[in-house]
């Protein structure tokens, strides 16, 4: 079956689908490169579809860099408050403001408040007096009093 270019293909095709009849004339131990063949195929398709599968897995688990790299930081500031800093420091407020300062584009600010505003998401009842001052400050029209 494998003696030709054509009938090789055909050969090939029925053992993908599971058909071993192609196989049934030839006994393994007399023909060895039959076995060699097989046995390389196998291993190539193997290896071959756990390329695929590495390649469809690491899509999957790609996610922001920057996010990851905050979301380890705030774990490590939180276990360095609980286990590391006795009870009076973790009160001292020149460590722990109440209140923390951010810089930020205004132009990132503004297509995300845009984005929440078209989103629906700015219309919940937290923090009123800030947004109507971070309104106020990048100049954009109030939703709510239309």
């Amino acid at each position: 079956m494998f003696a030709e270019h054509d009938t090789a293909k055909l050969a090939t095709f029925l053992l993908l689908i599971g058909d071993t009849s192609v196989l049934s004339n030839w006994p393994y131990q007399n023909n060895l490169t039959l076995a060699i063949m097989m046995v390389l195929f196998i291993s190539l398709t193997t290896i071959f579809i756990l390329n695929v599968f590495i390649g469809l897995f690491s899509e999957a688990m790609i996610f922001d860099v920057e996010t990851s790299m905050l979301m380890m930081k705030a774990k490590f500031l939180a276990e360095i408050e609980m286990f590391y800093l006795f009870p009076f420091q973790r009160r001292w407020k020149t460590w722990f403001p109440e209140t923390l300062y951010y810089h930020a584009d205004i132009r990132e600010v503004r297509e995300k408040i845009k984005q929440m505003i078209d989103k629906k998401e700015w219309d919940s009842d937290k923090f009123p007096e800030m947004k109507q001052n971070l309104l106020k400050i990048l100049n954009i029209k109030n939703p709510q009093d239309n």
